[in-house]
């Protein structure tokens, strides 16, 4: 019985979750549209920050509750169900045609990111001793290559905005209801969004810790399967409408982005909140973390020509299953 409500309570967590970053999204792109911001800027940054919202949420409730088995779990759990799991779920969906920028700089920027990742936290470590951890100080230099990067992304905007092809980041766009448009409900739809989001975070790092110590393992593998995969439902529903619809490179942009934002941004933020200390037994992730976005920029590069098949969509997903497996046993 006390399972089944940690459970009940974690569903709701999520529900709370995805809800909230759907309420604060829709909230964002009204006001945006409203200020005339164009639709490739509202995509490339509100959306993508939006279904990064529940990481965040869930971060700082764990930072703030000292749960660093929760803060690194969930970002590199989510980096790898989304690399793995949504990329290769949206190439069976439909196979995915890549843009030439997406293959020679956002992916191959989103590999570098996992490396410096790898090189922060095992940095200057002896062969046999445990790893360092995060300071405040990689907190505040993760953030830095955030700045690096938000400001490439609006400059990189520019020239695609030029061209006239403002409409790609439509699949990312939610519909806005008649409701949104009138005067006063964005702003209610954005404070109940970061609402839902702070109450859904808490009740799954509480849920989560406590669901972990009756089974008797650690909250790093919580971390790693449920929670990473709950918090990444909104990069999932988003990159396989994007790729139902054709728009293939939105499917993988939308998750090459996410995926920066959760280590430079949502991890940036955990770490300055409250260092976290991490043993050796986070390598496996770090490793896969790294080896994820590596094999997608393997099929890119050596496939068909910036594309990724159903083939390697199934195998994708058959290594993020493998991964699940050895998480859960481990």
């Amino acid at each position: 019985m006390y399972l089944f409500l940690q459970t009940l309570i974690l569903g709701i967590g999520v529900a709370l979750l995805v809800g909230g970053a759907t309420a604060l999204v829709e909230g964002a792109v009204a006001l945006a549209r409203r200020a005339r911001v164009s639709q490739i800027v509202i995509g490339m940054t509100v959306v993508s920050l939006g279904t990064s919202a529940p990481e965040l949420a869930v971060n700082l409730s764990a930072a703030i509750t000292s749960s660093a088995e929760l803060v690194l779990g969930n970002v590199i759990g989510s980096n790898i169900f989304n690399t793995l799991a949504v990329i290769g779920g949206a190439a069976l969906v439909r196979p995915l045609v890549i843009a030439r920028r997406t293959t020679g700089l956002d992916l191959p920027f989103s590999v570098a990111v996992s490396a410096g990742l790898f090189a922060l936290i095992y940095a200057g470590v002896p062969a046999m001793g445990a790893a360092e951890g995060l300071s405040r100080f990689d907190g505040v230099l993760l953030l830095g290559v955030g700045v690096l990067f938000g400001a490439y992304v609006v400059r990189g905007i520019k020239p695609r905005r030029a061209s006239g092809s403002e409409e790609v980041s439509d699949a990312l766009l939610i519909e806005l209801s008649p409701r949104v448009k009138r005067v006063g409900i964005a702003p209610a739809l954005l404070l109940l969004g970061v609402l839902m989001l702070v109450f859904g975070g808490r009740l799954i790092v509480t849920s989560a810790v406590a669901a972990a110590e009756y089974l008797g393992v650690s909250p790093r593998v919580i971390a790693l399967s449920v929670v990473a995969i709950g918090t990444s439902l909104p990069e999932l529903v988003t990159s396989l409408v994007a790729a139902g619809r054709g728009n293939t490179d939105v499917a993988v942009g939308n998750v090459i982005g996410s995926n920066v934002i959760n280590i430079v941004l949502v991890l940036g933020v955990s770490v300055v909140a409250a260092p976290i200390a991490v043993t050796e037994s986070v390598l496996f992730e770090l490793v896969v973390n790294l080896a994820a976005p590596a094999a997608v920029l393997a099929f890119v590069y050596l496939g068909r020509g910036r594309r990724i098949v159903r083939s390697e969509g199934l195998v994708l997903v058959g290594a993020y299953l493998a991964y699940l497996f050895v998480v859960l046993r481990g």
